[in-house]
């Protein structure tokens, strides 16, 4: 069985219709399972927020028992050369928000848990084959629970460093579920934002959203088709 967590639904378009779907509820979490051409697929929309995604992998591991998630949804950038549109193949997520500094412990770092977490290569290496004609690209992004924009991204200094293409508000809490429980999990992140244009940061997102539920559904539908068929 294939776990897909998407934010937001917003992010989507005609996705569950396409795939056919029945809700199935757990924890006050709605579930959307589907066999599509004898894949089975469950979806959710966790909700903004690295609680709500972590809350959201966990239940569906622990009640549909899915071989790898799937997270996929919108990101914004820092970086110059990553434009709206973009898509970025995740190979691996690290937070943007935690300091503990204070107790010994590198910004970023929690006690107890890894800097960053990989993304299963072999979904990252086919992923990249096939959304090759969208010239996605392959790197690292963060993970925080605050909006990043124009006016407080200097409170996240990790965020500056070239490693991170990109950030999100849900993945590393997923990764650290998949990890803690044994679940392969991959990312594509499609970029809503850029914080080195000139435009307001909601102005950017709102237009984004013109094309940005397609494109997922599309993606979404070409990784089952051709990953798992």
């Amino acid at each position: 069985m294939l776990g897909i967590i998407i934010a937001e639904r917003e992010e989507t378009g005609k996705l569950l219709q396409n795939l056919n779907t029945k809700i199935i509820e757990y924890n006050k979490i709605r579930f959307f399972f589907a066999n599509f051409d004898n894949v089975l697929v469950v979806i959710c929309f966790s909700g903004v927020g690295k609680a709500n995604a972590a809350a959201a992998a966990m239940s569906m591991i622990d009640n549909f028992n899915p071989r790898v998630i799937f997270n996929i949804g919108a990101c914004g950038s820092l970086r110059p050369n990553i434009k709206i549109n973009d898509i970025i193949v995740v190979n691996k997520v690290g937070y943007a928000d935690v300091d503990l500094e204070a107790f010994g412990y590198k910004k970023n770092l929690l006690p107890n848990e890894k800097m960053f977490y990989e993304a299963n290569k072999k979904y990252v290496d086919k992923v990249m084959n096939i959304l090759k004609d969208n010239k996605p690209v392959c790197g690292c992004i963060a993970t925080s629970d605050s909006i990043i924009t124009q006016t407080n991204y200097e409170h996240f200094p990790a965020l500056t460093d070239a490693t991170f293409l990109g950030f999100d508000m849900e993945l590393m809490a997923i990764a650290q579920i998949c990890y803690k429980t044994q679940t392969d999990f991959f990312a594509i992140k499609c970029v809503s934002d850029n914080l080195t244009l000139q435009k307001k940061l909601h102005l950017q997102y709102d237009e984004s959203l013109t094309s940005l539920p397609n494109k997922i559904d599309q993606i979404v539908i070409k990784v089952i088709k051709n990953i798992f068929i």
